[in-house]
C-alpha cells in the first residue's frame, strides 16, 4: 500500500460517457429548428409542442430538455445585456479631502485651510 503510486484526482477520475441513449436524438433537430425560428421560446413550451406531436416521447425528457434549450441559447441565442452592479457602501467611497481649495476668513483677511485647520 505504501508503494502504491498516488495520482492526483484529476488523473483517476475520467470522465463516463453516456450511460444510455439520447432520449433526444430523434427530435433534437426540430428543437433546434424551433429556436432558430424564435429564439426567445421557452422550453416548457417546446416540451408542450413536442408531447403533442410525439406521443411515444416519455415526460422524463423534460430536464434533458430544458437542459440543451439552456445550452443552444448560450450558445447560439440573442446576447443578453450585461449589468455590472455597483455597490457603494456608506463610508467606503467619497473620502477625498478638498480642504486644500477651502479659505476662511481671520480678522477680515481670506486666509488657505490646511489640513490642521490652521
Amino acid at each position: 500500500r505504501l508503494n502504491a503510486k498516488l495520482n492526483p484526482l484529476s488523473e483517476t477520475n475520467a470522465r463516463r460517457g453516456r450511460r444510455r441513449a439520447d432520449p433526444l436524438a430523434d427530435i433534437i433537430h426540430e428543437v433546434e429548428e424551433m429556436l432558430q425560428a424564435c429564439p426567445r421560446i421557452r422550453a416548457v413550451v417546446i416540451y408542450e409542442e413536442m408531447m403533442r406531436s410525439h406521443p411515444e416521447l416519455k415526460p422524463g425528457i423534460k430536464r434533458a430538455l430544458e437542459r440543451r434549450v439552456r445550452e443552444w441559447k448560450a450558445k447560439h441565442g440573442p446576447e443578453q445585456e450585461v449589468i455590472f452592479l455597483q455597490n457603494h457602501p456608506p463610508g467606503r467611497m467619497g473620502i477625498s479631502e478638498f480642504s486644500e481649495r477651502l479659505m476662511w476668513m481671520c480678522r477680515g483677511k481670506r486666509m488657505p485651510r490646511t489640513i490642521t485647520g490652521h
